[in-house]
């Protein structure tokens, strides 16, 4: 991270010079202001812009000399969670081996921070309210009353062939006609077919 202001003082031999340092008071990493600049030199820079940015305070009055510690916290505006206070800390720690190597180290402690949001379960779609089955109305019963008129209708069929079975002086059939009594079988068939059809069995 290069301060791009002090590019308008520096000459361009002074930037050609091995151990030249470039950059501004109070971001400048402690190995940079001696000439030793590494990656995490600009890792430093960046926690240093990020903590100014939250307090809106200049580094020199965030930086306690005498116990050459970081007091950043203390000039916040609004709190900022515990984790990333540390990840902002780390980015400031003096000694480069214990400081941050790369951009890919910070942002993999911030993403492992980064709360994943709970999905609730989709409740199961209950299934579509079915049309109430209406019952099928129950067929008529006839029961006892067809009963008794095919009774009825019996006894008065049997009474007319036993009336007509009896010896009466009448003139015989002509030859050729058919006998039209029935016999009591032929009329209780009949009438059960006359019950199957009405019951519609």
């Amino acid at each position: 991270m290069v301060d791009f202001g002090a590019s308008k003082v520096a000459t361009g031999t002074a930037l050609a010079r091995t151990g030249t340092v470039i950059g501004s008071v109070g971001y400048v990493a402690p190995e940079q202001s001696i000439g030793k600049a590494v990656f995490a030199s600009d890792i430093y820079s960046l926690g240093v812009t990020c903590i100014h940015l939250l307090t809106g305070i200049h580094p020199f009055d965030l930086f306690d000399v005498n116990q050459g510690v970081w007091v950043w916290r203390q000039g916040l505006k609004n709190p900022v969670r515990d984790r990333v206070a540390k990840i902002l800390d780390k980015m400031l720690v003096n000694a480069t081996n214990q400081r941050y190597q790369s951009v890919a180290e910070i942002l993999q402690d911030l993403q492992s921070q980064t709360p994943v949001a709970k999905v609730k379960p989709a409740k199961p779609a209950s299934p579509p309210a079915s049309a109430p089955i209406k019952s099928q109305p129950n067929p008529p019963h006839y029961g006892k009353g067809l009963d008794k008129e095919l009774a009825d209708l019996k006894s008065e069929f049997l009474q007319q062939s036993t009336s007509k079975s009896t010896p009466q002086k009448s003139t015989p059939p002509p030859k050729g006609s058919a006998n039209t009594q029935k016999t009591q079988s032929q009329i209780e068939r009949e009438l059960e077919d006359i019950k199957s059809q009405f019951l519609g069995e």
